[in-house]
């Protein structure tokens, strides 16, 4: 089984869209697709008043990935976007490129098979992360964990978006939107490397 990484896109607490990634959740992985997902979502200029669906679309936009639907959630794009235009839809089955949910039922499902929850509110600008320990995991982490660096942010507490790059930079000693040769999992508040 691999890491398995959701992050959802929230708006002053209620879930709006997420997507689900298999593979993904190391914490190399996860804090690059979550700065991305920042980015695009401080990019937008009607944030706040676009729909769910094109906060997904937009916000899950990955370079890299070809991130889309899942086939799933056609019968609910059908019922509550009848008017988009399906030609500008992506679909996606390949949960390793992006499975993107904005039905309940999806979300909760996609929040159902995660490892690591990533939690990003645009009403309130906070970044909350939520991982499963190595010992609830069915993940086979081996011996090759070691200790790497203490954090003066807990990456699982409420954390604003200006926190959440402090938090990275902290972690990376660089702009963590950079690319890096490093490779970490979570454990607790305390980052290790993977050998």
């Amino acid at each position: 089984m691999g890491q398995r990484l959701t992050v959802t896109i929230k708006k002053n607490g209620k879930n709006i869209a997420n997507c689900y990634f298999h593979w993904s959740g190391y914490t190399e992985t996860a804090i690059g697709i979550t700065n991305e997902v920042l980015d695009n979502l401080m990019s937008m200029e009607n944030l706040k008043t676009a729909s769910p669906l094109d906060i997904a679309m937009i916000g899950f936009s990955l370079v890299g990935y070809s991130t889309g639907l899942e086939g799933t959630e056609s019968n609910y794009l059908d019922s509550e976007y009848p008017n988009v235009d399906r030609e500008q839809i992506r679909f996606n089955n390949d949960r390793n490129e992006g499975l993107i949910c904005i039905s309940e039922k999806g979300m909760d499902d996609s929040i159902g098979a995660g490892e690591m929850l990533v939690n990003i509110d645009i009403g309130k600008e906070t970044v909350v992360n939520e991982f499963l320990y190595p010992e609830d995991s069915d993940e086979d982490y081996g011996d090759c964990v070691m200790e790497c660096a203490e954090l003066r942010y807990d990456p699982q507490q409420e954390l604003s978006f200006d926190e959440y790059f402090d938090m990275c930079r902290d972690l990376y000693d660089e702009d963590p939107r950079e690319a890096s040769d490093k490779r970490f999992m979570y454990k607790g508040t305390v980052y290790y490397p993977i050998a």
